[in-house]
């Protein structure tokens, strides 16, 4: 086309697009089912069954884990909460816990839709254009259903003799305090202390409440299904999960933040991890 006639003038530009934040929390009354139970038993989000466990669809198993539905492909935002428990106002220490966060990236497969005198249910996104018999379990069989762990990659030093290795292992995510940069509230125009972040932290149970929790870390979507795995950082195999106390080796902690605090208040339906799925430029 001569002179570049018919060519579009200006820039193209490309925003970042991002759904809303999904709150995602383990299921409700978890504290029950992992009290006293080993640390290192990982609490998983959302940690529930698959509806085709529930439905004890032939091929799956009946304990098979729901993923929780995401973009392959897509960047995925997730905000993790560092975990604070609460404690008397007297008490000028607030107990902070560290947690580690994997994460799991797994297929969904095609299924085979029954229509007869039934309507089609929606077919969930796959990239896994197959349904068919892998390794059984305890002689049943089960169809192929392939998960991943999350990995950051290292590259070694560039050796002497030989090829160079890029080492893949699995990311463990661990949102951590520097407790020599605790937050300090700023000052309002009237003198009195602003609040950065509401309704996450009871203010009067816990010095952390008027302070930003979250800690942001972005990747991509390596699979149609998420499923997180949370423990306490540090865990070893004496240890178990408790809820109750808010020392060294408690989960009261993890409790305030995604449960009820031992039943200090009810479990806040808007407080949990913040997902958030999209594409950026």
């Amino acid at each position: 086309m001569a002179d570049g006639a018919g060519a579009p003038s200006g820039a193209t530009m490309v925003d970042a697009q991002f759904s809303n934040a999904r709150i995602l929390k383990p299921f409700p009354g978890f504290e029950q089912v992992y009290q006293g139970q080993s640390a290192l038993t990982p609490i998983s989000f959302p940690g529930i069954r698959d509806t085709r466990a529930t439905g004890l669809q032939p091929g799956y198993d009946p304990n098979l884990l729901a993923g929780i539905p995401v973009p392959m492909g897509s960047r995925i935002d997730l905000k993790l909460p560092m975990c604070f428990a609460s404690v008397p106002p007297a008490d000028p220490a607030t107990p902070f816990q560290s947690y580690s966060y994997r994460l799991i990236w797994r297929y969904q497969n095609v299924r085979k839709q029954g229509t007869q005198n039934k309507r089609p249910r929606r077919q969930a996104p796959f990239h896994f254009p197959r349904q068919v018999d892998g390794a059984p379990s305890a002689a049943s069989p089960r169809f192929t259903l392939p998960a991943a762990w999350h990995v950051i990659a290292n590259e070694e030093q560039e050796p002497v003799t030989g090829a160079n290795n890029l080492v893949v292992r699995v990311e463990t995510i661990v949102p951590a305090l520097d407790q020599l940069a605790l937050f300090n509230q700023p000052l309002l125009p009237d003198g009195k202390l602003g609040v950065v972040e509401q309704g996450v932290l009871d203010p009067t149970t816990s010095v952390a409440g008027p302070m930003p929790i979250y800690v942001p870390f972005m990747t991509d979507a390596f699979g149609d299904e998420l499923i997180i795995l949370v423990t306490r950082t540090g865990a070893v195999s004496e240890d178990v999960w408790d809820f109750t106390s808010a020392g060294a080796s408690g989960d009261l902690a993890f409790s305030n933040i995604f449960g009820t605090g031992n039943g200090a208040h009810v479990s806040y339906p808007a407080v949990g991890i913040y997902m958030h799925t999209g594409t950026a430029p």
